[in-house]
């Protein structure tokens, strides 16, 4: 029920799973392949990316959302390998093959642009790769359609908005 960030994109209440749901969908889409068997994994990571953030924010009692120590310290990345590693011990599928469920955590744990002497592996499946730009893009997109202009010319300032305030220009008319 919480947000997908602090004071950025999707920053309200529902917003993370608004945004692992277009995420999902959007992995899907680009993927370009409509075979269940392939999709699956870009389903699971694209929903389950964010799913830290449950721990990681909390309402506050003037009612906004707050980082929790965890949030803090931790972050969603941690928090979500926690959870899948806890829940696979608990609950093991024996029919999920071991390669199945190291190629969700690499998803879910690699970057490709963490310095090498983080430890962190860069990408090495497509859906891996999808979900890194893919969920930079759903976050940007969704900021630059909220500061955006009704009509054509220049929206609203947002400082997470790199390249300053969004420009629009009206729909063309297109003629049968």
């Amino acid at each position: 029920m919480g947000p997908s960030s602090m004071n950025a994109h999707h920053n309200y209440d529902n917003g993370n799973l608004i945004h692992s749901i277009e995420l999902a969908q959007m992995m899907c889409a680009a993927l370009k392949e409509p075979d269940p068997r392939k999709e699956a994994l870009a389903i699971l990571v694209g929903l389950l990316h964010d799913a830290g953030k449950a721990d990681e924010y909390q309402l506050s009692p003037k009612g906004d959302w707050v980082l929790t120590d965890r949030g803090k310290l931790l972050g969603h990345r941690v928090t979500v390998v926690e959870w899948i590693a806890a829940a696979y011990a608990k609950h093991p599928v024996h029919n999920l093959p071991r390669e199945h469920y190291e190629a969700l955590l690499h998803c879910l744990t690699c970057h490709a642009h963490a310095p090498d002497w983080l430890g962190i592996r860069k990408p090495r499946m497509r859906e891996a790769i999808l979900l890194s730009g893919l969920d930079q893009f759903t976050g940007q997109d969704e900021l630059m359609r909220r500061c955006a202009p009704k009509e054509s010319g220049w929206g609203n300032y947002h400082e997470k908005l790199k390249g300053g305030k969004p420009y629009q220009v009206e729909s063309i008319p297109l003629k049968a």
